[in-house]
């Protein structure tokens, strides 16, 4: 048992591993990575801001021996998405603009380093060009925070299906034991770190950067009520300066109620497909589906 704990500890690192993640995702076939970037740099994200409110809570308790202890938890108080519009979308990926010609150009020259393994590091940003990417999600915080001791914003992921942050591609022949399985022979037999001495000597590095940028971003609840919570749930905005209504977790009724004499706004809209969703009365594929038709309509 002594050795058992440390023995866990050490495999959670090795599978932990960035070259794990390299290996896992390693192809000997270019069309793999030519497809992987013309789908990126043709992807348009959605995007939404998450917010979490939270707190923590300490309970005590006295066992038959008189002695206490105490345990600290987190309790999230709210929880909500707020999807974004924008008036303009432009991409500034590496290779933007290219053909899948010119990229397959340069995939041959990367082929032509005498490394055997091309290591790929992939990161994917949503920027501003006008700032205002940080004024919405400064918007959403300042609208959240009083809700309870703790506030975080954050954006919701929204990299495509395919992205993949570390891959590899094989250019020539390499020894059978720089592959996933070997990876996993060696870690076994405590050789990982010259294992990674290994397959660092043999590879090559290969930067790509997928850049979305958005002018004039603005959360698309940014002219409702501030977000409340009580006790008995979280209370959404009723956009259209109304009053607040409440959302009670557990049911599928409407979340927010619609402006009186007015047809239902599309965030209105899409707050009581959340509510049915959550109820288990459509499914995520439904849900998806109408909150793009709903989104297309702002």
């Amino acid at each position: 048992m002594f050795f058992l704990v440390p023995f866990l500890l050490y495999l959670n690192e090795v599978r932990r591993s960035r070259w794990r993640r390299y290996l896992k995702n390693m192809t000997d076939d270019p069309n793999v990575l030519t497809k992987f970037m013309v789908e990126c740099i043709a992807f348009q994200p959605e995007v939404a801001f998450e917010v979490v409110c939270s707190h923590t809570e300490t309970t005590y308790s006295t066992d038959s021996d008189g002695n206490q202890t105490s345990s600290t938890h987190t309790v999230v108080t709210h929880n909500s998405c707020h999807p974004c519009t924008f008036s303009r979308f432009a991409d500034h990926s590496d290779f933007s603009g290219r053909t899948q010609a010119e990229i397959q150009a340069a995939e041959a020259h990367w082929a032509e380093t005498k490394s055997s393994i091309l290591e790929i590091d992939s990161s994917w940003n949503i920027v501003s060009s006008d700032g205002s990417f940080e004024k919405a999600k400064l918007h959403v915080y300042e609208t959240h925070r009083h809700l309870d001791t703790t506030c975080v914003v954050s954006t919701k992921k929204c990299e495509p299906p395919c992205f993949k942050s570390e891959q590899c591609l094989k250019i020539h022949a390499a020894n059978p034991l720089l592959s996933i399985t070997g990876y996993w022979i060696f870690s076994l037999m405590y050789l990982t770190i010259p294992f990674r001495m290994y397959f660092e000597r043999c590879t090559g590095t290969l930067k790509l950067t997928f850049e979305k940028s958005f002018t004039n971003l603005q959360v698309a609840s940014q002219t409702g009520t501030p977000t409340m919570v009580t006790p008995g749930g979280c209370m959404q905005p009723q956009v259209g300066g109304g009053a607040v209504v409440p959302m009670q977790a557990a049911v599928g009724t409407a979340a927010v109620a619609p402006s009186a004499g007015l047809e239902p706004t599309a965030l209105e809209v899409i707050l009581q497909l959340k509510g049915l969703l959550d109820a288990g009365a459509i499914t995520e594929e439904e849900f998806q589906a109408k909150k793009l038709e709903q989104l297309s309509r702002m």
